[in-house]
């Protein structure tokens, strides 16, 4: 069915249960009745490679890709500016395919009533506060999520934050590493969504070193979270 990118070592093209982590990912969004378009941003290379793969999913909404760039935000401006006539935007990482769809359904039903809205997901390690190498604190974990994807915001203003953010950076010189929330921050609250935590990326990338199947990659991410 599905086929890993020859030589690869992006997340997204590797396999498991026999499809690119990718596919996992579109099937999720599939099956999740407010979405009504998925925008995959690519390299050019991988582009034609993932319109196959995508063709022989036989999606039930539209798959359109879209050509990314050398960073997320250039490959967000990139899938923003192929949009058209739509309300909310939905950002989300390819390499996360064990969102649920009934999460992606709440975290989008909070941004069509705030605008925009997160998921988060509370530390399970304990966070301290460093200065030069040094312990300063213990950080209360009551205060601290880790935020995940997807990041669902107002099309309106997801453009207007992020033209915002260019200018900013572009004026003092300075481009951190960037996310979607990140460019919103100064025009609005986020509404935060609880996130499963077996959704963590750093669980998912330990779970593809020894789960051969879909399966038990999901199994063995519960245990680690709960351990």
């Amino acid at each position: 069915m599905g086929r890993e990118k020859s030589g690869t070592s992006r997340k997204q093209f590797m396999l498991l249960e026999g499809a690119p982590i990718l596919i996992h990912t579109i099937r999720k969004f599939l099956r999740c009745p407010s979405v009504t378009e998925i925008v995959v941003a690519l390299r050019a290379e991988d582009m034609d490679w993932a319109r196959g793969l995508i063709h022989q999913e036989h999606p039930s909404k539209p798959v359109r890709i879209v050509e990314g760039g050398e960073t997320r935000q250039e490959s967000v401006e990139n899938a923003l500016a192929s949009l058209a006539d739509t309300d909310l935007v939905a950002v989300h990482d390819a390499v996360r395919p064990f969102i649920e769809p009934e999460l992606v359904e709440k975290v989008i039903a909070e941004a069509a009533k705030t605008g925009a809205a997160i998921v988060g997901i509370v530390p399970v390690d304990t966070i301290k506060q460093v200065h030069k190498n040094k312990i300063r604190a213990t950080l209360s974990r009551e205060h601290l999520v880790m935020a995940q994807t997807p990041q669902v915001f107002r099309f309106d203003l997801l453009q207007r934050a992020v033209s915002a953010f260019e200018r900013e950076h572009t004026r003092t010189r300075s481009l951190p590493a960037w996310g979607a929330a990140d460019a919103f921050t100064d025009l609005a609250h986020d509404y935060l969504t609880q996130g499963d935590a077996v959704a963590a990326r750093n669980v998912l990338e330990r779970a593809l070193l020894v789960a051969p199947h879909f399966a038990e990659a999901r199994q063995l991410m519960a245990e680690i979270v709960s351990g």
